[in-house]
């Protein structure tokens, strides 16, 4: 039975939204709740499932095209279905040729899909070796292709699923990878030209790590400027952090240093790569990102250059710009007795994450509005993660770069996080540093991939990584 795919709706303001990039083609087969679709609204992009499971039959709705919520975006049919004529309708809506043959091109399955049918349930029989190297790597066994008898997976059918994570099927694709016993996931951009029919470019890209800030998830903000990032031909993988997003870990707590260890992660993930230039590889860091980006190339040499927009160079300082003299002590003094509690076995406090930061007054005006729209993005951290940031200071470690290329970007009317953090970045990185002020721009006033701000920003960036890996 064919299923129509809607145009899905987050928040009560949004009224449409924009088709960021298909990580299925016409004809593949889909599975119900796979991810298949980049969906892009004006703060946020999400990776949107499958409403059922077939082959993904039409595509009405292309990359780059914007239709209101609602609106009919593909069309799912079972193996060997016509589509009906009536849910064809909305590619003349949209602009495409009208749907005077409503039938389409017969599918053919696309080759990294199993062609077996979805098991319905049940015990998956496999062998114990299968089951071990499934578990470590967190495939689910239901969704592997069984070459053994009586649909047995063997060692060498999870050994393929974990060659098909690893492979580009397209501009965007989903991977995974891990640190500490977490598995992290993220998605890689590639450029689109390498997957044109004729394309037959093997050259290895430079590579970019994008660490996300405080309390970010790789859906907010930053899936736009990876792609713009990767149509310069580069390699760009943004992920989650351990216990953020769709990724595994402690939800209630950031630790900068771990941060750091899962940038670092992404960084031997990203050098494993066929399609990367291992020794071409940036670390880009947005906000705690920056600081990120800055302690990892200080610390791990297989860093080429690091991009940092708006970055601290001390957290304990940055805890404390909206703090008065009195106020501070309180803080540290609430920090000691949740550390003896938690030493003595009770649980650790939790504040809202923007307590533990405290926003300037137009901060908390966009912050406001971000999880009014998107209310599952607002969090509780533990002041663990207090006292963790006391401890964490990249300027400590900046000199570690020594002559490596580093750019800093930061907003002329950042309050959230004064420009005077890059400025003790560079002073402390040396004469590698580079920082370019901008005007007129606040912590979260680029934030919007159709201000001309953020358009600056990300221009400054790419022509920077441009000239120090140059093509």
């Amino acid at each position: 039975m064919a299923t129509a795919m809607v145009m899905p709706k987050w928040g009560m303001t949004m009224q449409e939204g924009t088709v960021g990039a298909w990580l299925k083609s016409e004809g593949d087969t889909v599975e119900k709740g796979e991810e298949i679709v980049e969906i892009e609204s004006d703060k946020a992009v999400h990776l949107v499932e499958a409403p059922a499971s077939g082959v993904l039959a039409r595509i009405l709705v292309a990359a780059g095209d914007t239709v209101a919520v609602a609106t009919p975006i593909a069309v799912i049919t079972d193996e060997g279905e016509e589509v009906p004529a009536d849910l064809l309708i909305p590619i003349a809506d949209a602009g495409s040729p009208p749907a005077s043959d409503p039938t389409p091109p017969s599918p053919s399955p696309s080759p990294a899909q199993p062609t077996r049918s979805p098991r319905q349930g049940g015990r998956v029989p496999a062998t114990p070796a299968a089951k071990r190297m499934a578990r470590e790597h967190g495939i689910d066994l239901a969704t592997v292709a069984a070459s053994g008898p009586d649909g047995l997976v063997r060692v060498e059918d999870i050994q393929e699923a974990i060659a098909a994570m690893t492979r580009a099927t397209g501009p965007v694709t989903r991977v995974a990878f891990h640190c500490r016993g977490c598995r992290l996931q993220g998605r890689l951009y590639l450029p689109e030209s390498r997957f044109d029919e004729n394309a037959d470019d093997t050259s290895r890209l430079p590579g970019v790590v994008i660490a996300l800030g405080y309390t970010y998830t790789q859906d907010l903000l930053v899936p736009e400027m990876a792609r713009q990032l990767a149509a310069e031909d580069r390699a760009v993988l943004i992920f989650d952090y351990r216990g953020f997003g769709k990724s595994e870990g402690d939800s209630q707590v950031v630790r900068p240093w771990d941060q750091v260890e899962d940038v670092r992660a992404a960084v031997s993930f990203l050098l494993g790569r066929d399609e990367v230039d291992a020794d071409r590889v940036a670390v880009l860091g947005i906000s705690m990102g920056g600081s990120h980006a800055v302690t990892v190339a200080a610390i791990d040499p297989r860093v080429a250059a690091a991009v940092a927009i708006s970055a601290a160079g001390d957290a304990a300082r940055l805890m404390r710009v909206w703090r008065g003299e009195e106020e501070w002590t309180e803080w540290l003094a609430k920090i000691d007795s949740d550390r003896i509690a938690r030493a003595q076995g009770r649980p650790a406090e939790t504040v809202d994450a923007w307590e533990i930061i405290r926003p300037d007054p137009d901060s908390r005006g966009f912050l406001d509005q971000l999880y009014t729209d998107y209310p599952d993005l607002a969090c509780r951290l533990s002041l663990e993660t207090a006292a963790a940031m006391l401890g964490y200071s990249p300027e400590d470690h900046a000199a570690g770069i020594e002559e490596r290329p580093v750019l800093l970007v930061h907003g002329a009317d950042d309050r959230l996080v004064p420009p005077s953090e890059s400025q003790a970045l560079q002073e402390a990185i040396g004469d590698s540093a580079q920082l370019e002020l901008i005007p007129d721009v606040a912590h979260f006033d680029w934030a919007n991939p159709a201000d001309s701000r953020y358009q600056q920003i990300v221009a400054t960036v790419s022509d920077w990584l441009g000239k120090v890996f140059p093509t």
